[in-house]
Order: structure tokens, then sequence, then C-alpha cells
């Protein structure tokens, strides 16, 4: 816990220094917030703690602008990524991110809002820092001895309550000492040492094939990267030096467009077109020069996938083409060292190595039957891999083990070994055992110790053996100690066939049963969830499936979100597990991320409830009575709840129940369960008696307790706003006619209660026109086409109509039925579909310089819930269509999208829209005409306003005068498809 707390404090301190040629502090003139954070370039600070591990790091800024920069903080084996940007009379902390190990522009973004230092410089001065701390400047002229020099320094105080940190900052150096202050211990920092002209140098391998081996290999290089520098610049020549003896990836030509990490944790590359054109080779050497590709850019951000796109089309060649969903997957397990090239070079008469008898298969099942004891039965599966290393799972009916091993072609040997290991962690870095399992040369002779006066020998090199899973050629091993023996029989690309343990009154045997592979492990783990209409707890058995390398904190997450009928939630939408383990302390820790607490909307009796079911749910996994839980690597901290340092949550199964147990109520609970706040997700109602009865509804935008619904009935689009509330959920927006799509949860023109508590026949309410809606019946049994539920019915009644809504808890709108003189419309819930994309069809307009005309492409463009429009509209123009100019240059952003109440769409962009235009003025016109017809036809206006940088457009050839707007004109545009 002392670790984890010194390195959230440590990256919110550490942002202050200094290009300057020395480093001797400036202590003239009115001082500034800014002047004790410069922004540096090509220089590396390095801090010496107290405490070796917690107080020793070094800093460096991959990127910097006039008013902001990137820093990596190295420490403790781990390296935090975090955004400042400075103004003079203030400096903030707007990005934070941990463990991250590649090099990417974060600049742009933001996740936090921490004011590190402001203007005035004076002491006493203070101000709010984050949800508990205050932070004030304690001294303005204090002395600092380091061993560069002595600063005069101000003291900068953060008081997090139960622990404190107390920084020194120099005027135009920045912080040059730090100490953090708990209630056991302390640690201090100090500056030691500076480089300047400074450059960052980070290990990257790079996969080539060989097609005379079919192989592929790696060369370790190691890249140096100085502020500011284009990695994609410096992996792209890294990569066009290719070693001897392997076949090229990258043409000379080739160019590295765009690459990046994005949402879906798959590395997205995109190449230019020379990438296919200057190739030159068959389908096997395409094939293997795709798979180095992924496993060089895939390693590169530690992703499974590679998405790859050619000029931001899809990749299409002449003997592969990829769909658009369609990934790369990262396989390094079988690439090798290109130090060991001749090792792989092949013999005329091929030899066996020790690795070709353990090969490493994912997602297999390998089940064994046994004769002699009851545990000679067993099974195995993967549960975690990389190149060479597998750690094993071993069922044999009476325990689970694990066991790690590590394979190369001399030797494979097991390095760890845990027994009664029920849960799932990644253990294959640790060691407690050296047991050489199987030793090359693989000859009839070979023998080695293992311990303990044993031995083991090949003794045969070619055993016929026959099983039920096939008949082999195996290699003998035997294990000798004293008078017990061991016979293992090892396959090629098999791997443990057979194993026959003999001694002086026994004999056990195990042989191979069958080989199942694409099969996942499957855990039957109990999920707790609270019933706040009957103050119990009730859990749910769930099975639980994880595929070889899956993160188990992030399969937890996703089922924990699978909420049962009756029970409430305990994850919200957004909440997410940043770790979890069993520490050695005997506690499990699990650390979630500060939407548990924000979307959490509960009160005290509700929340310690909710934490009853996380400690139940993880204690229970772990087999623990104790669970540690923090928000963010700090202290739990809600409006009802505050945890200490070390404070826990008990393990209490007490008032705990089987789901199965729990009855449907009949007093229905809160007004908010018939209201579930869904992500993804598509309802489709089928219609009776008028056209416009059949719709669907999609979810644009949530938060915590808002969800923004589309609605569409084949005649128009409506937009709606649904407030969520426990005993309460009102209608706060409509719009008719709305196709673009825009976040509208903050705005309101209408307050309709569509639900009202408490949910029991009889509460009613009267509407804004003087109608009456009324809870009509509860447990209502109603039949759509999707299934049968039990409802709550909600009447309408006006002066000559009546309309009846039905709702099911946790599922939402079941039916609609309205009445009227002469008429009855019906509208039934037909299909829910989960993981669904809204998607729309969109005119991106292009310039053709050829024939000075416009070309227009419809494309599909796909959102989820509560993806920004801007960012998908702007990466879909960026995918230019053949024979046409593009508009939007590669580094071309989208600052702000929107329609303006004077009927205009208002449209913001970077300043590299100009800055990488290189455009005539004529061509510059048409790109221009272009912009305003793609987003003014996707909002449906005649007039579009353009600015760049929230400043007036202008260019070498065009300048547009403050709200002069462009025109959309559409009349001579030609479609390319």
């Amino acid at each position: 816990m002392k670790k984890i707390i010194y390195l959230m404090t440590l990256i919110l301190a550490l942002f202050s220094f200094s290009a300057c040629d020395t480093l001797n502090p400036d202590n003239g003139g009115s001082a500034l917030a800014s002047d004790y954070f410069p922004i540096m370039e090509n220089v590396r600070y390095y801090y010496q703690g107290d405490q070796n591990d917690y107080g020793t790091f070094d800093v460096y800024p991959d990127y910097a602008s006039d008013q902001a920069m990137q820093l990596r903080v190295n420490a403790n084996d781990t390296c935090e990524m975090a955004v400042i940007k400075t103004a003079d009379n203030q400096v903030t902390l707007v990005y934070q991110d941990r463990n991250v190990s590649y090099r990417e522009n974060l600049l742009e973004k933001t996740n936090t809002d921490l004011v590190l230092l402001k203007t005035p410089i004076a002491a006493d001065s203070s101000w709010q820092f984050g949800e508990s701390a205050t932070r004030s400047i304690t001294n303005v002229a204090t002395t600092v001895d380091t061993p560069i020099a002595s600063y005069e320094a101000i003291e900068v105080t953060t008081d997090y309550g139960d622990y404190q940190t107390i920084e020194y900052y120099a005027k135009d150096v920045g912080l040059v000492k730090k100490t953090t202050i708990t209630a056991n211990s302390s640690v201090t920092s100090i500056l030691t040492s500076v480089v300047l002209d400074a450059a960052i140098i980070q290990s990257v391998n790079f996969y080539y094939p060989n097609l005379d081996h079919e192989i592929i290999y790696y060369q370790t290089k190691e890249l140096q990267f100085k502020t500011n520098d284009s990695t994609a610049a410096i992996i792209q020549d890294g990569y066009k030096d290719v070693p001897e003896n392997v076949n090229p990836v990258l043409s000379a030509n080739t160019t590295v467009n765009d690459y990046y990490l994005n949402d879906e944790n798959q590395a997205y590359l995109d190449l230019s077109s020379q990438f296919i054109s200057e190739m030159n080779s068959g389908a096997q050497l395409e094939s293997m020069i795709l798979t180095a590709l992924a496993n060089t850019f895939g390693s590169y951000y530690g992703a499974n996938e590679v998405m790859l796109r050619i000029d931001g089309n899809l990749y299409e060649s002449g003997h592969i083409a990829l769909l658009e969903d369609e990934t790369i997957a990262v396989d390094a397990i079988n690439s090798f060292d290109i130090a060991t090239f001749d090792d792989h070079i092949p013999d005329a008469t091929p030899t066996s190595v020790a690795s070709d008898y353990f090969p490493i298969i994912d997602n297999s099942h390998y089940v064994y039957q046994g004769a002699g004891n009851e545990y000679a039965s067993y099974d195995v599966y993967i549960d975690y891999s990389d190149q060479n290393t597998l750690q094993q799972r071993i069922n044999n009916g009476g325990t689970e083990l694990i066991r790690v091993i590590k394979i190369t072609t001399d030797a494979i040997t097991k390095t760890y070994q845990q027994g009664e290991a029920y849960t799932r962690a990644n253990m294959m870095k640790k060691t407690n055992a050296d047991e050489i399992l199987l030793k090359g040369p693989i000859t009839v002779g070979t023998s080695w110790s293992i311990g303990g006066g044993a031995t083991r020998e090949i003794t045969n090199g070619a055993v016929a053996l026959t099983t039920p899973s096939g008949t082999y050629t195996a290699i003998e091993v035997t294990t000798t100690n004293g008078t017990d023996v061991t016979k293992d029989y090892y396959v090629k690309d098999i791997g443990l066939v057979k194993s026959v343990s003999t001694g002086t009154d026994y004999e056990v045997s195990s042989t191979l049963g069958k080989i199942e592979t694409d099969k996942a492990f499957v855990q039957a783990v109990k999920f707790y969830y609270p019933n706040v209409n009957d103050d119990k707890l009730y859990y749910q058995t769930k099975s639980i499936s994880f595929k070889t390398n899956d993160i188990t904190r992030i399969v937890f997450q996703n089922a924990y979100k699978e909420v049962p009928a009756n029970v409430a939630k305990v994850f919200s939408n957004n909440t997410k597990i940043n770790w979890y383990y069993l520490n050695q302390d005997g506690m499990t820790y699990i650390d979630l991320n500060r939407a548990f607490i924000t979307e959490m909307n509960a009160g005290s009796g509700y929340e310690g409830m909710i934490l009853q079911c996380v400690a139940n749910t993880f204690g229970g996994y772990f087999s623990t009575a104790k669970v540690v839980l923090t928000i963010d690597g700090g202290l739990y901290e809600s409006g009802h709840f505050a945890f200490g340092r070390f404070e826990y949550l008990d393990v209490d199964f007490s008032n705990s129940f089987d789901i199965a147990t729990l009855s449907p109520t009949t007093t229905s609970g809160s007004a908010s369960s018939y209201f579930p706040i869904l992500q993804n997700t598509q309802y489709t109602y089928q219609g009776e008696g008028n056209e416009y009865a059949y719709f669907n509804t999609h979810i644009d935008y949530t938060n915590e307790n808002s969800y923004q619904e589309r609605v569409n009935n084949g005649g128009t689009e409506v937009v709606r706003v649904i407030k969520v509330e426990k005993d309460k959920v009102t209608l706060t927006y409509s719009q008719a006619e709305t196709y673009y799509r825009e976040n509208s949860l903050k705005k309101t023109n209408t307050s309709e209660v569509l639900l009202q508590g408490p949910v029991k026949v009889g509460t009613s309410w009267q509407l804004a026109n003087g109608n009456t809606r009324k809870i009509t019946a509860i447990d209502k049994q109603i039949t759509t086409p999707k299934g049968t539920y039990k409802t709550v019915e909600v009447t309408t009644q006006g002066p000559n109509y009546q309309n009846v809504y039905y709702y099911a808890q946790n599922v939402g709108l079941i039916k609609i039925l309205s009445k009227g003189e002469g008429y009855e419309i019906s509208s039934n819930l037909e299909k829910i579909e989960t993981d669904k994309a809204l998607v729309q069809h969109i005119a991106f307009y292009y310039p053709n310089i050829n024939d000075d005309k416009i070309y227009y492409q419809f494309k599909s463009i796909s959102f989820k819930t509560n993806d920004i429009t801007r960012l998908v509209l702007q990466n879909a123009y960026k995918q230019v269509p053949g024979s046409v100019g593009k508009v939007f240059s590669n580094n071309t952003k989208i600052n702000w999208l929107y329609l303006n109440q004077d009927g205009m769409a208002y449209i913001d962009l970077s300043q590299e829209y100009l800055s990488e235009m290189s455009a005539g003025a004529g061509y510059e016109a048409m790109m221009l005409q272009c912009i305003a017809n793609t987003f003014g036809s996707y909002y449906g206006v005649n007039r579009v306003l353009l600015t760049i940088d929230n400043k007036q457009y202008s260019s070498g050839h065009i300048y547009l005068e403050k709200f002069e707007y462009l025109t959309v004109d559409t009349s001579n545009n030609v479609a390319l498809n």
C-alpha cells in the first residue's frame, strides 16, 4: 500500500522541468505559476529516493508544445504518462495514465483537471486538489541543498487527510525535492542529476520472414526518440534496416501513415499503397510478411490483434483481402531471435529438439485416462502462454494445480508449481522450481539429475504406442528415484501421451484420451447482487469461460455487468477493474475506477449492500475473509463511506441467498429498475393498426443517470432524453426530425414523468396537458414476440383516448397500446440486440483536381453508444477513395462540430488542416466546398461556418471574414458509388 500511495502522488508533483543550459535558479522578477513549470525538450531529470524503490525515478518529455508537455515518469519498473498545461496564472494536470510502455502523442487527451500551482505565489495561498485533498503554498523562500546546487525554492504542501506531500520548486528549474509523509513513514526524493540533449531509448522487436526456412525471425533494435520525434517515422526507418538472411517487410517507398492503439485494444496500422505495389511476393511470403508486420506493431503496443489499412482503405492484394472487421493475429510464439539463425538452418536429415515435444497450443484441452489410482485421470488447460513459456492448469478431480513450463530448443523446464490453485492468475514470471522435464540432444542416453538423488534419461527414441487419442511413435524418458521408476512418453508436436509409474507395490498410469482444440476453461463463480426491496443479497452462479491469455479481471468485469432479473446492479456500465489479486497478507485487493462511485446513484444503505456484494464476490473467489477496496489507486471515499489505509471489507455470506430462491416481487421496487441505462443496444417493436407503430430504438449517449435514445419509425427519427432517478423517470428532452447525431443529454425542453414511485397500483400523477397518468396494474403478464414478461401497467387517460404502457424490470418498455374512437394501435417488443451499433449512411465529398469536379461517396458509418461524432466522422473522412484527392490530412482534427441555433453547422478544425494542405487556390476552394457539402448535408442545412483553432479561416489564398459562411452546393457533384 505504501508503494501505491507514493506512485499516485508522485505523478502529480514531478512535472516541472527546464531545458535551460544551466540549473541555477532565476530569482528576479515577480513569480508566476508557469515560472516553476517551464516547458522542456530533450532533458532527463534523475531523482534519488531515501527509501530506494519508493523514491527513485527519472522523468523525460515525450512531447511538448508552447503550453503543454507530455511526461514519461519511470519509477519502480513502471512507466506513467501525464500531460500538464501551463498558463501564467495556473498549471494543470489534464491527463494521466499508468503503465504505458509505448510512445504516443497524448497532448490533446484529458481525463482529469488537477491544479498543481496557482498565481499569486504567496504564502497561505491554497486551493482544492481533487475531491478530498487541499493544496497550498506554505513557504515562498526556503533553501534546498541538492547535489547539483542550492536553490531558493517555494514550498507546496498537499494534505490528503491521512498523508501529506511537501514539494519544493525552484523558479525556472522546477521540482528539486519532494517528501511524502504517512502515519508510519516518510519518503524523500531529491534532484541528483540532469542530462541535457537526452533521448529515450526503447527496445523494439522487428519481425522479418525467411521464406526459405518458412520461419519468422526478430531482431531487437535500440531506437532513440527525442522530444516531439515522430514515432511512426523512426519505427518505419528502423524497419527498413533489414538484417541479413531475411526478407524485407516494408519496401523503400512504403510510409507509415498512422498507427495507434484503438479502443478495442487493437493496434491500428495504416500504410501507404507502396506496401502492396512494391511487395513483389507470392501468397505464402505475403502471408508471412503480414504476420511479421502484426508481430512488430502488435508487440510494441502489447496487443493481440492488428487492424491493417492501406491509405485508409481495406487491405486487398492479388492474394489476400481483409474484411471490414478482420484483423491480423499477433503470433510471436513461433518466431525466433535472428541471432539464432544458424540453429534453424534445415539439415539434410532433420533432427529433433526438446521444444518439438512440448508444443504451445493455446485454447487446448488434453484429457488423460488413469489406472491404478483415483487421481491418475486428469485434464490440462493452458491458462497463459508467450513465446517460450506456458502456464498449465491440471485438474485431477481432487485438486487443481498450476505449472509454469519454460520451453527452449535445448530443454523443457518446470519453473513454478502451485497446488490448490482454484483461482486464475498469471504466474509465468514467478519461480519456485527448476526441474528439467526433457533435455537435448534428443538421443538415447542423454541423462541429467533432477535433485534428491533422482535421475532422468532418454531411454528409447522410437516407442510405438496406441492410446484412445491415436497411435504414435514416442520417445521414452525414464525417471529413477530409488525403487520408484516413472516412464514418460512424448510425441513430436503433441506432447505427453502417456506416463507410467511403478514401485515395489504399485503401478499407476495416465494415458492421453483426447485433445480438444479451441476449448475454453470454465469456472463456476458466484456473483452477488443486492435486492433493495428485501435488504438481502442474492448470488447467481455463472459459468465463466476463459480462453488462453484472457485477462481475468476483464472477463469478471464484463460478467458482473450482466445483471439477473429482480436484483440490482453492482457495477455501472463504465465501471472498470483496474487490478485485483490475492496478496501475501491473505487479503484480496481490488481497485476500481471512479465510475464505480460516480455512477452508483445510491443511498448509504444501498451503497453498503453494494460494497458487501463486492466483498463477497471477490473474497469468495479467492477464498479470503477480507477485501481491501480502493478507487484509482486511492482510498475509497464517497458521500457515505470513507475507508482509511488498510481498512478492509469483511466477507459475510450470512445474509446471502441463491437467486433461484428469489420469487418475483409483487411490489415492483424502484421506478428506475424499469428503465435500465444500456449501451450499444437496439430494441425493435412490431406494430399493428398504424404504419408508424413499428419502430426501433437505439441508445446514442448515456451518463450516470440519463440516456439519449433515438426512435426510428420509418417515417422520422426522434431523439429523446430520459432522466432515471430511483423514484421517478422523466422525459426531459424530445426533438423530432433529428437525423444527425449530437449529445443532447444536458438539454431540456419538457418535463414529462413517465413512471413515478412508489411502484404500486394507484400511484398517479398529472401531466402538463392536464391528463392523468396512473399505475393500473403490477406483475401483469404480457406476451410479446420477444417473450413473456411480468410488467407494470401505466395508463394515461385523455378526454377521448387511452394510452397504456407496459414496462418490465431490467428490460424496459415491452408494449404500447393506444385506444380511441374507431382505432386501436399496438407496438410489441420483437427483439433486443446487444453490442449493436447505429449505422448512418453519410455522403463524404472529395475533390478531383484533374477534371475540377467534386465527387461524393456514401459510407456506412457505425456509432456505438457514447462515440464522439466528430471523431468518427474525422476518421472516416481520412479514408479516401481511389481517383480523388483528400480533404483532411493525416493530422487534421475536428476540434468541435455542431448544429447551432442560427441554422448553421459550425465546424472548427486544427491548424494542421492548413499547414498540411499543400494546395493551390483552386484546389483549396474545392476542398472547402467539399467540407461544406459533407457537414452541411449531414446536418441538413445550407450554411457551414468554418474556423481554425477557434480563429477565422486564413490561408495564403482564401480568407473568411468573421461570421462569413460556406454555402452548401451539391448541384454538380458526381457519385462515386
